[in-house]
């Protein structure tokens, strides 16, 4: 934490104020947040399944990052199960430029294309999908990418990004209700972690929801 988060949570801390911290875990707080891993092994389970994907391309986020690196692990697990490659990886700063940048380059560099790329959240999978399209690649008949979050800008886009849901939706729920327990319990931080799910779509060559579908001619009409 920086010295002005510490100092903030102090403050509240020393008047009595319940404090619940969302997605990342704050000292002497309440915590609900999602968990990365199965998400992530679901996801690698279906490209490998579903898809016969035997080479992955990973693109992570910022260096250190304790929920790129839990993806990551999700991602290696199911490759090393299932005797995979990771033929390659690169860092991206969870952006879309970064990520549609380094594509590019690391496709002029005469690299052979993996089975599926495998995205830490899903603007990068965007600049991946750009850089690809831009150097006549086509997602996903040439190759899979897929993200991570379920972005709304993952949604508004074609090919429709496959990625993990993190059901924030229910976080405001599920925040309430640790906020309940800090209150009728104080001193006592408590940790919720819920789980995280894949969610098929048009990125990794299965059909998008009639959801996500009217999301999409919506914000053309638009």
């Amino acid at each position: 934490l920086s010295d002005e988060q510490q100092r903030g949570c102090a403050l509240f801390k020393d008047k009595g104020i319940p404090l619940v911290s969302t997605e990342v875990k704050i000292p002497g707080m309440a915590f609900v947040g999602t968990d990365n891993y199965a998400g992530m092994h679901e996801l690698a389970e279906h490209l490998v399944q579903q898809h016969n994907a035997r080479r992955f391309v990973y693109v992570s986020g910022i260096e250190g990052n304790e929920e790129c690196a839990i993806r990551r692990k999700a991602l290696m697990d199911v490759i090393e199960k299932y005797d995979c490659e990771l033929v390659d990886e690169y860092a991206g700063d969870f952006g879309f430029y970064k990520a549609y940048t380094s594509t590019k380059e690391w496709i002029d560099n005469g690299n052979v294309l993996p089975d599926a790329f495998v995205c830490a959240n899903d603007l990068m999978a965007l600049g991946v999908v750009s850089a690809l399209l831009d150097r006549g690649i086509r997602v996903p008949e040439d190759v899979i990418v897929t993200g991570f979050d379920k972005n709304r800008e993952g949604i508004t886009t074609y090919p429709i990004i496959a990625t993990v849901s993190r059901n924030w939706d229910k976080m405001g729920e599920y925040a309430y209700e640790e906020l309940k327990r800090a209150i009728l319990n104080p001193g006592r931080d408590t940790d919720m972690v819920y789980d995280s799910t894949f969610i098929p779509s048009e990125s990794c060559g299965c059909p998008a929801s009639e959801a996500d579908i009217k999301i999409r001619q919506d914000k053309l009409r638009n």
